[in-house]
C-alpha cells in the first residue's frame, strides 16, 4: 500500500475515534458558534506532522507532542478570520484526552473543552480550573506553577492540559503563516 493511502486511512482513522469519544450532547459547531457566533463559517484542516515539524513544534511549545495527527479549525465571517481551533489527543498518565482549544484572532486562548477524558474523574481539571488559561498566550509563564495554578491531585493533568495549551498555540503560530 502507498503511504499517502496508508497516512489518508490513518487519519481517518483517528477522526472516527476522536468523535466517538467526544462528550455527548456537545458538538463542536455549538462550542464554535459560542465562541465566534453563529454567522462564523468553521473551516477544517487536518493536520499530519512529519517529524521534523514534530520536532520543531516541541520545542516552540516546550512540550512533547503525543500524536502527528490533529484538526486545526479557522472560523471566518466573510474573509476576515475571527479565531482558530485546535483539538489535541494527549496522555495524561495511562490513558487519553481529547481536547479543544479555542484561540481568538489575537492567539490568546479563549476557552478550553475536554470532550474525551479517560483517566477517572477526579482527575479531570473542572471549569473553574480551566478558565485560568482565558487570555493567555504563548509565553515563559504558560506552565504550571508559574502562571497557571496546580491542581490538588491531579498533577499530571494540570501539566498535560498546560502543555497542550502551549502545543496549541504553536500550532496556530505555524498554520497562520
Amino acid at each position: 500500500m502507498k503511504k499517502s493511502n496508508m497516512n489518508k486511512i490513518m487519519m481517518g482513522l483517528f477522526l472516527f475515534i476522536t468523535l466517538a469519544h467526544t462528550k455527548e450532547g456537545i458538538s463542536l459547531k455549538e462550542i464554535f458558534a459560542d465562541a465566534f457566533g453563529k454567522s462564523a463559517t468553521v473551516l477544517q484542516k487536518n493536520i499530519l506532522l512529519t517529524n521534523s515539524e514534530k520536532t520543531r513544534l516541541q520545542k516552540m511549545a516546550k512540550a512533547k507532542i503525543d500524536s502527528s495527527k490533529m484538526r486545526f479549525y479557522v472560523a471566518k465571517e466573510g474573509q476576515n478570520v475571527k479565531g482558530y481551533g485546535v483539538l489535541l489527543t494527549q496522555r495524561i498518565r495511562t490513558k487519553k484526552a481529547t481536547i479543544l482549544y479555542v484561540i481568538a484572532k489575537d492567539e490568546s486562548i479563549q476557552s478550553i473543552e475536554i470532550l474525551s477524558f479517560k483517566e477517572p474523574s477526579e482527575y479531570k481539571p473542572n471549569s473553574t480550573w480551566l478558565e485560568v488559561f482565558h487570555g493567555k498566550v504563548n509565553d515563559k509563564n504558560l506552565f504550571v506553577n508559574k502562571d497557571i495554578p496546580m491542581i490538588s491531585g491531579a498533577t499530571m493533568s494540570a501539566r498535560a492540559l498546560s502543555d497542550a495549551a502551549r502545543i496549541a498555540l504553536a500550532i496556530v503560530s505555524r498554520e497562520k503563516n
